[in-house]
């Protein structure tokens, strides 16, 4: 964010500097202003006031811009001065420029007033800079110019201005291009710059030469070994020995340039996202929360026209007179968008209206997006009457056959028409939550953070739901092979380590190195010992988790126990039930699904093995399980027989080899 400015703005007009502060402040510029209308205003700000940038209009009834600049030319040569005026003509413009303004803007072109002002306190610090190394290197002896020119961060390149030739190079240009001191005194500036991009440098070179410019944006350099990074170079004389040579200051600006390549990337990504989106998305501005953006989906959705029409309604005229619950819609519709801005977002059920009349049950999202000092909300909408007739099937099934046929359909449609939208509303939060969309403050990361961990949250239910459907259905499959259990709770200890460490919480492991690799399906295992683990975590506040192995008989036993809250003996019975949640205390304070020990009592189930819990409020839980030694497989009836005496191995294979033939 930029660092807080003083802009003076001389101005008779109020209309047109309330027109200039709200374009300084839509370009999010964090400045302070004072306007002022006469001389002897004007006199008293520049000692008072004492702006970083001025801001003046040509011509007004008592004084002028050239008077205002005569005056700040004398006193203060140092603090940018930009004309902004509606009448100036090209010619009076160069002639403004001549005698010193930084730059002049059109009032009917306000749009360049940001980017202007930006450059021109850019070009003051560098000015700033160089004089300050002026009046160092004018007081410097030899040696001190030496260690000031040898130790410089920003790579420094002493050049004739006439044969272009390099006189001298410091230490830093030489590791930014590759060459030694003594090579960098047999180059010329055509030799460090793209053959194709030689006329422009050049060009800008002897602009430089002449004073007419002093800075150069984002100009390609080429090392020795043929390799291209971008600087900025800025550049000002020093005289040697009684000639007056160039000086370069060139600072490494690839990292900059990839980070805008990245942002314009990133903004074309969400504008893809946003215009395929089947979710209609839009956004709405205060204080009238008119709409001023959908996308396609919108469109579609509301049965408009066109985005234009879609616009003209305001939100609570896309919905019936009154909600379902007898509010009036205007009301309400107000209502969430208060919470929506109190809170960071707000998602709720609403009945909406298409532009024919039709009604229609959908979830909204709504999301405040702060910009600089814009402020507004992002909505996104999702029709789900298709849902919830899908949902009032499963509910009204009377056969068991029906019902688990139309979970699967409900089942397919969350997999396909949740997790895709909620992918997209993922990366438009991590986007913006990592500033590509403009700087986001410590508030406004606290809201996205919290908006992140709801749709992590969703999206590990909807994992959940998915994995329990295949579970129930008998279409889960099971990768079974040896592993080594060890292995595994190693594996979950390093993934788990750093949630723990996050809550001051240790991890032990106290494994039995004895146990030999068994039988067993590895990602389902480490599933179950997952959830294990981060439901110990989650209920832990202090002390410690220690997961366990040890071999008994003919299985091996694997414990979780935490030092948490522990569990009421009542609720014991509930652990590992579908959907089922404890009191307050536990699942409902911490947000479970009440699924994640449903699934992992159906894994352990399916490897013929046990789980179960012991617990005493107050002093912690351990979860066990066990996986037997040597897992049960599904054997064809000819090794059965072979297995149980009733032929010989030789015999099934005479007898497979006719079957063969």
């Amino acid at each position: 964010m930029d660092k807080e400015m003083r802009i003076l703005i001389v101005e008779d007009s109020a209309v047109d500097a309330e027109l200039i502060a709200r374009e300084l402040a839509k370009g999010g510029l964090a400045h302070t202003s004072k306007r002022v209308k006469s001389k002897d205003e004007f006199l008293k700000a520049l000692g008072e006031f004492a702006p970083d940038v001025i801001l003046c209009d040509y011509k007004m009834p008592s004084f002028s811009a050239p008077e205002a600049l005569e005056i700040v030319k004398k006193s203060y040569p140092e603090t940018p001065f930009i004309v902004v005026s509606g009448t100036i003509g090209e010619d009076v413009a160069i002639d403004t420029i001549k005698l010193g303004a930084t730059d002049y803007i059109l009032k009917d072109r306000l749009g360049r007033l940001v980017p202007a002002v930006r450059r021109a306190l850019k070009e003051a610090r560098i000015a700033c800079d160089i004089k300050q190394l002026e009046r160092e290197l004018s007081l410097a002896k030899e040696e001190e110019f030496r260690v000031v020119f040898e130790n410089a961060v920003d790579g420094i390149l002493i050049v004739d201005k006439e044969s272009k030739k390099f006189y001298r190079g410091n230490d830093s240009i030489c590791r930014m291009l590759g060459y030694s001191p003594e090579e960098i005194e047999n180059l010329a500036v055509m030799d460090i710059h793209p053959e194709k991009d030689l006329p422009y440098v050049i060009k800008q070179f002897e602009k430089q030469a002449k004073g007419e410019i002093h800075l150069v944006e984002d100009l390609p350099v080429k090392r020795k070994d043929g390799s291209i990074f971008y600087a900025d170079i800025n550049s000002t004389t020093i005289a040697i020995a009684g000639k007056v040579y160039l000086i370069g200051f060139f600072r490494d600006t690839t990292k900059r340039k990839q980070a805008e390549d990245l942002l314009r990337t990133s903004e074309e990504k969400y504008r893809s996202l946003f215009v395929s989106s089947h979710d209609a998305i839009m956004t709405l501005e205060p204080p009238l929360w008119k709409f001023t953006s959908g996308n396609p989906a919108t469109v579609k959705m509301f049965k408009v026209k066109n985005e234009a029409e879609f616009l003209t309604y305001e939100p609570w005229k896309l919905s019936p007179e009154y909600q379902p619950d007898g509010r009036s819609s205007d009301a309400k519709a107000k209502e969430m968008i208060e919470t929506a801005m109190r809170k960071g977002s707000n998602f709720f059920d609403w009945t909406h209206k298409r532009a024919d009349g039709e009604e229609f049950l959908a979830n909204v999202l709504l999301s405040r997006v702060e910009q600089g000092e814009k402020v507004f909300v992002h909505a996104t909408v999702r029709d789900i009457t298709e849902q919830r007739r899908l949902e009032e099937e499963l509910r009204n099934a009377d056969e068991q056959k029906a019902a688990v046929e139309m979970k699967s359909r409900f089942t397919s449609m969350v997999s396909h028409e949740l997790r895709s939208p909620l992918g997209a509303i993922k990366e438009g939060i991590n986007l913006v939550l990592e500033g590509l969309a403009g700087d986001v403050n410590d508030e406004q990361k606290d809201l996205l953070s919290t908006a992140k961990r709801n749709t992590d949250r969703l999206g590990r239910l909807i994992n959940n739901v998915l994995d329990f459907q295949k579970i129930e259905s008998g279409k889960m499959g099971f990768d079974i092979r040896k592993n080594d259990i060890n292995e595994v709770v190693q594996e979950v200890n390093d993934t788990m380590r750093l949630l723990a460490t996050g809550k001051g919480l240790d991890i032990v492991v106290d494994t039995d190195h004895n146990i030999p690799k068994i039988r067993f399906d590895k990602d389902r295992i480490v599933q179950v010992l997952t959830n294990l683990v981060s439901n110990a975590v989650k209920y832990t506040e202090k002390g410690n988790i220690t997961i366990s192995t040890k071999q008994e008989d003919d299985a091996v036993h694997v414990i979780v126990r935490d030092t948490g809250i522990g569990i009421k003996a009542e609720d014991m019975e509930k652990l590992f039930q579908v959907f089922e949640q404890l009191d307050g205390a536990r699942d409902k304070k911490k947000g479970g699904t009440g699924l994640g020990l449903a699934i992992s009592n159906e894994i352990i189930l399916a490897h013929h093995g046990k789980i179960w819990a012991e617990s005493q409020v107050g002093k912690g839980s351990a979860f066990h399980f066990t996986i037997p030694m040597k897992l049960k497989e599904k054997k064809k009836i000819g090794e059965i027989l072979v297995e149980n005496g009733k032929i010989t191995e030789n015999d099934l294979k005479e007898a497979l080899n006719k079957q063969r033939q």
